[in-house]
């Protein structure tokens, strides 16, 4: 018995909050990423993969730049939230406190999918969306989407882009929202 609840225990003191199925949403997937002992150089993972392309202006807003590198952290585990329907409002208003992710943790969960093959950040050309906190902690959404290769013109591969929270912007239900926590799936 002690087996069973041990896992139940370390979710709830962990400070990430555990998502149910909602009106908005439900839960579709988990990951964990694992604790990091050593610095992640995201610059030079952004430079040198081919496969993860990271758009101009994300690069600006996070003042990603030579030498960004992440310091050592624990584990983290994330849960995808795909849409019911269409949103036409920031979907922030719907979670908690704790559904800031972190752009080292996108660019890891790229890297674990890096060919595009199916894994926890959906793969069929919907929006993996995210928010972040970049440059003056201002936060902000990230779209992580995959493009497959067209035969010629071009190789394909995941790409990531910003969008200030505030416009409001069509949230697909074909879309996910992407942030730490567990999931009741």
């Amino acid at each position: 018995m002690q087996q069973l609840i041990a896992p139940v225990v370390a979710k709830i003191g962990s400070g990430y909050p555990t998502f149910v199925v909602t009106e908005l949403y439900k839960p579709v997937a988990t990951t964990i990423i694992p604790a990091r002992t050593e610095p992640f150089d995201v610059f030079a993972f952004c430079q040198s993969s081919s496969g993860f392309f990271v758009s101009r202006s994300l690069r600006k807003r996070l003042g990603l730049a030579s030498g960004s590198m992440a310091v050592s952290v624990p584990e983290r585990p994330y849960v995808a939230l795909k849409l019911w329907a269409n949103v036409y409002e920031d979907i922030r208003q719907f979670l908690p406190d704790e559904h800031l992710s972190t752009f080292e943790d996108i660019a890891l969960l790229t890297k674990a999918q890096l060919s595009g093959q199916w894994g926890f950040l959906s793969n069929d050309g919907s929006a993996n969306i995210a928010y972040l906190k970049g440059l003056r902690d201002k936060v902000f959404r990230v779209a992580v989407f995959w493009d497959p290769p067209d035969g010629g013109r071009s190789d394909g591969g995941w790409f990531a882009d910003d969008w200030g929270i505030e416009k409001v912007d069509l949230l697909s239900c074909e879309d996910q929202v992407i942030v730490p926590g567990y999931a009741s799936l």
